[in-house]
């Protein structure tokens, strides 16, 4: 198991890792804009499109922008020419950067028995995401309890809905652990997990059938709710659902890591105080997830 001083480094390698990838990303985005310019005839000092009417294709997404910049090229100088060939040689200076940090990333945590016991069988948990959740939550040593890691990432409720920021306010939890555990989540339904994914179609179709009394949705919630609707909106339950499913997630983890460690595991918070019948533990979610994997394989 990582030593803090080992913990501390690794916070050092994802966070070099998402710097370099937003430079990236942000110098991509503003070549694109360029090239978008001088393909669609835009003078420069015109102002652009307000940001929510922009609507860029598939066209000029990054791997296509090298063909675009050679069916513009008689309208470029040599000089305009030498200069954007050198943004795109940083671009992919940055990009080998993301990689060996990458491979450092996965260096970090290969012996570590929650990716290798676990996390790595799990799909759409990747080496990246889980350097990020060993360098903010370790093998769960600080949490007795799960419901104590949940409010640190700020998976609770606050009058039966979820905390908000508001500015002005102090939060009682995390920001940067929510973004992280919100990643995740995304990540889990994006590649169609078959055990998270699927308790995430579940639970949302569930949300999507209540009804609730008239009224009720627009005092509790505001906008957009209207005062006669009695149903959840798709985006409310969407993230009703999402919840769930980090939490699971979560609690999967924090069981892992305690019984990988050796440290006493308690009963599952979902089933004893939340009730929840489509709760699995996490070596069962390793079975499942293997299974499909080779399902797969067997398809192909």
């Amino acid at each position: 198991m990582q030593s803090e001083f080992i913990r501390e480094l690794g916070r050092i390698i994802t966070g070099a890792y998402y710097d370099y990838q937003e430079v990236r990303k942000a110098m991509m985005g503003r070549l694109r804009a360029l090239i978008r310019r001088k393909v669609e005839g835009i003078p420069l000092g015109q102002p652009d499109e307000k940001k929510e009417e922009k609507s860029y294709d598939k066209k000029y997404a990054d791997e296509n922008l090298p063909l675009l910049i050679l069916e513009i090229r008689d309208e470029l100088t040599d000089k305009e020419y030498e200069y954007i060939d050198n943004v795109f040689k940083l671009a992919k200076l940055s990009n080998k950067m993301e990689q060996e940090y990458k491979k450092m990333m996965l260096y970090y945590i290969n012996n570590e028995p929650i990716w290798t016991e676990f996390l790595q069988h799990v799909i759409g948990v990747s080496t990246v995401l889980t350097a990020n959740l060993l360098s903010a939550f370790g093998y769960c040593e600080r949490y007795s309890h799960v419901s104590a890691l949940w409010k640190h990432c700020g998976l609770h409720v606050v009058d039966g809905v979820a905390p908000r920021i508001r500015r002005g306010k102090q939060v009682d939890f995390s920001p940067e652990l929510r973004s992280l555990v919100w990643k995740v989540g995304d990540c889990l339904i994006k590649a169609k997990n078959p055990v998270y994914k699927a308790l995430y179609d579940r639970k949302k179709q569930e949300e999507l059938q209540k009804e609730y009394p008239k009224g009720y949705l627009y005092e509790k919630y505001g906008k957009p709710y209207k005062p006669e609707d009695t149903k959840l909106t798709k985006m409310h339950a969407h993230n009703r659902a999402k919840r769930v499913m980090e939490k699971i997630f979560m609690e999967n983890y924090f069981c892992a890591c305690k019984e990988l460690t050796g440290q006493e595991v308690p009963e599952p918070y979902a089933i004893t105080h939340m009730k929840h019948a489509e709760y699995i533990y996490w070596r069962d979610v390793v079975k499942l997830n293997i299974r499909y994997k080779e399902q797969k394989a067997l398809m192909k």
